[in-house]
């Protein structure tokens, strides 16, 4: 048997919560998991804790996998910041601090929006962030040029037309 009373969403479901989560590393797994647990009570007295458990490969399996164009991610952070679900499986090992990420601080500031930034191999990205009922922040971005890449083409499009037009207008 292993103890599990030292862990915050235990000792969460215990002070009186109805539901409780942790992203922490598996005491058995020693790897990277998200528990959810509630309850057990017998009247009102609580008797035990019922906690589920999913490593976070998995999340990042169901995050990770949006991928628009060549460029575009999402990624995933909890309400302390770290690394959940991102394409870098490192990050989430190493439940790095995503606090700096330009959408992860875009986040917490209420409604999505569009956010420009230059991410970390110089290139301009843009991207939504927002924030999920736990706290966490889901975000996408993708390079700024392959994201406007159809709109410029369908603006090319319209100047060949126009110019066509006035073309077949001289003519005439």
């Amino acid at each position: 048997l292993t103890d599990y009373s030292s862990r915050q969403y235990v000792k969460d479901i215990v002070s009186g919560a109805d539901l409780a989560w942790q992203n922490l590393i598996g005491k058995t797994s020693k790897k990277p998991a998200l528990v959810i647990a509630v309850p057990i009570k017998r009247g009102d007295i609580i008797i035990g804790v019922l906690a589920a458990a999913m490593t976070r490969e998995t999340i990042s399996d169901l995050v990770t996998t949006y991928g628009e164009g060549r460029t575009g991610s999402s990624f995933l952070v909890d309400e302390t910041s770290k690394a959940v679900a991102h394409r870098e499986n490192a990050y989430v090992i190493q439940q790095q601090d995503m606090s700096n990420h330009p959408l992860v601080q875009a986040s917490g500031q209420g409604e999505p929006k569009r956010v420009e930034f230059i991410d970390a191999n110089g290139k301009k990205t843009i991207g939504f962030a927002t924030e999920t009922k736990l706290g966490w922040t889901l975000a996408i971005q993708q390079e700024k040029a392959e994201a406007f890449a159809p709109l410029k083409n369908a603006q090319m499009f319209a100047y060949y037309m126009l110019g066509g037009t006035v073309v077949v207008i001289l003519i005439f």
